[in-house]
């Protein structure tokens, strides 16, 4: 019965996929990048919703969606960009593995979205995409980073990199953390099998620009990655 459930929620799925995300490539022509990734929220839920995935979202009324920031997640599931992208608040860009822009469809929609690539094999390249997504944040616009740098193939988190920290000290901006869950049980890394259901979007306590100022990388790290693991249910 799973193999029939996955298989009608990914023919579903794929057929939304294909139906809306030409739709957010041809609105952006009529919008700019700086207020498109906000409309594409809406078809973001309807990918979602032919995928037969239902979101609960809790602590969304705890940003102030009037200030840049920085928004960071733990990262199970290719469909936590779906949810991260449909329940963000505010103007919005994301920081994404520079491969993802060579795929078919994918690729134009987060080009058009004016997502930020950063090459993860390159360290110089990673800088250039900090400084590029430090200078988004001064104009106004929230970054999205998923400071695991790639999924997690036990369900467990992994590793937080430094450079995410880096990138909200450059900035002096605040960090909201954001935890998802049952992300990994919908789909994860090593399997194709999809399991439809109702996952949990959390918006922690945003960390201030003040205390982004007075606390080290490091420190910055331990406190979301701490946070992070109680908001997806880690801890």
């Amino acid at each position: 019965m799973k193999y029939i459930v996955s298989l009608a929620a990914w023919t579903t799925g794929i057929i939304g996929m294909l139906i809306w995300i030409p739709a957010i490539i041809l609105a952006s022509f009529f919008f700019s990048q700086r207020t498109i990734p906000s409309k594409a929220g809406f078809f973001f839920r309807l990918m979602l919703v032919f995928f037969f995935v239902r979101v609960r979202v809790t602590g969304r009324e705890r940003v102030d969606a009037d200030r840049a920031r920085l928004f960071m997640a733990n990262h199970a599931s290719f469909f936590d960009l779906l949810i991260l992208g449909s329940y963000l608040p505010g103007y919005l860009s994301g920081i994404e593995a520079s491969e993802h822009f060579s795929w078919p469809i994918w690729g134009t929609m987060i080009r058009r979205l004016g997502m930020i690539p950063i090459d993860r094999s390159s360290g110089a390249a990673s800088m250039r995409s900090i400084k590029k997504a430090s200078e988004k944040i001064k104009d106004g616009v929230s970054v999205l980073i998923l400071p695991e740098g790639t999924r997690t193939t036990s369900g467990r988190m992994l590793p937080f990199a430094r450079l995410p920290f880096h990138l909200a000290k450059k900035s002096e901006c605040p960090i909201t953390p954001v935890g998802l869950k049952g992300t990994f049980k919908l789909k994860n890394k090593k399997s194709w099998l999809l399991r439809p259901g109702r996952v949990e979007m959390n918006f922690g306590e945003t960390i201030s620009a003040e205390e982004v100022a007075e606390k080290s990388s490091d420190e910055l790290k331990e406190i979301v990655r701490s946070r992070i693991a109680v908001l997806c249910g880690e801890e």
